[in-house]
């Protein structure tokens, strides 16, 4: 990631040299103001210069302190069947192939969601209504990605580091009863279940059964396979620097933050993109381009370093470099094309269509 968001503050800021320096010079123009005072001399020079020097290292010490904020923007995509709603899976591109899999898993157990999923409209010519539902529907399914991927990223990045759970906090649904009521994905995915009927109507008898545990057989997830259907329980916990608050803004942001720092997160449907050339058609065999539509997704990271956190920060906090770079590698659209390398790829695919046109 070309802003490492953490390091790059600190190495701004935690440079030894610069505040030796600020201190030299705060000192020197202390001096020169204390000599005139003390033998009372009308120096104009060296009044004018310690006032100068001291203003300056003030200025700057202030500057380095300060407040500071930093901005990502990971710009993912989606394609669309407009005939049905339905999210096309996309290989080797996790976030795709995830949101796509809640959905279909959504709307099998919860009749709302699959209301709101057919009254919904994508494709352009949709009235507004029927887009903003279509658009909320994405973003609570980007939404309930990322914090998933926070969740599991934080326990790992403290588990490798050994931080102490002392040092730690944990919030589970209950503790973010904001964050839950405004993502039914979420409510839907984490209700234990005890409380949810299509568990108890199916049961764990029939057809296959995932089921995982963590280390103090606590249960993380259920996931249900029929022969056409899937239903799934996913525990959730997230796992902060035992400071730290989760909260939901009224923009709709996801709000981490400690005395050190805040991060914040949105999703946003941007609207329709375009892909590289012949990737629906050759890579993913779609040919109707009247019913296949791509969008951009877009999640915007906004993180601030608190006045004086240069002085707090500390290795709990590094998480957020690590968690911006996995996001982004799941997510990104550029990163995508250049891991499968479809430049080449594409090359391959036509040069090997002309062929067969050759040989019929």
């Amino acid at each position: 990631m070309k802003n490492k968001v953490i390091k790059d503050f600190l190495n701004k800021r935690r440079n030894q040299t610069e505040f030796i320096l600020i201190a030299l010079s705060l000192c020197l123009g202390l001096v020169l103001l204390c000599n005139v005072s003390s033998y009372n001399h009308n120096d104009t020079f060296s009044i004018i210069t310690g006032l100068i020097l001291c203003s300056l290292s003030i200025y700057y010490f202030i500057i380095k302190i300060s407040v500071v904020k930093n901005k990502k923007n990971i710009k993912g995509f989606i394609i669309i069947d407009n005939e049905n709603n339905e999210i096309i899976p996309i290989e080797n591109y996790d976030y795709v192939n995830n949101i796509s899999r809640n959905l279909k898993s959504a709307i099998i157990e919860d009749n709302a969601i699959k209301i709101e999923l057919e009254n919904a409209g994508f494709k352009s010519g949709s009235d507004k209504e029927k887009k903003q539902k279509g658009i909320k529907i994405i973003n609570e399914l980007t939404e309930y990605y990322i914090l998933n991927t926070i969740s599991t990223h934080l326990t790992d990045y403290f588990n490798n580091n050994k931080i102490e759970k002392e040092k730690l906090v944990e919030f589970s649904r209950n503790d973010i009863p904001l964050i839950l009521l405004n993502n039914r994905f979420l409510e839907l995915f984490s209700k234990p279940i005890d409380k949810r009927p299509i568990f108890k109507k199916h049961g764990f008898k029939s057809d296959r059964l995932i089921i995982i545990k963590d280390s103090n057989k606590n249960l993380v997830s259920v996931k249900k396979v029929s022969q056409s259907n899937i239903f799934r329980f996913q525990s959730f916990k997230i796992v902060l620097p035992e400071d730290s608050k989760i909260t939901k803004d009224l923009d709709g942001s996801i709000v981490i933050e400690n005395k050190r720092i805040i991060l914040k997160f949105k999703t946003i449907f941007e609207g329709n993109t375009v892909l590289p050339i012949g990737f629906e058609k050759y890579f993913l065999d779609l040919h109707d381009i009247f019913r296949y539509d791509a969008f951009q997704v877009n999640i915007i990271f906004e993180f601030k370093l608190k006045f004086g956190a240069v002085f707090l920060i500390n290795r709990l906090d590094f998480w957020i470099n690590s968690l911006i770079d996995k996001i982004e590698k799941k997510i990104s659209k550029e990163k995508y094309f250049n891991k499968i390398e479809w430049d080449k790829t594409f090359v391959i695919l036509k040069s090997l269509e002309k062929a067969n046109v050759l040989k019929k």
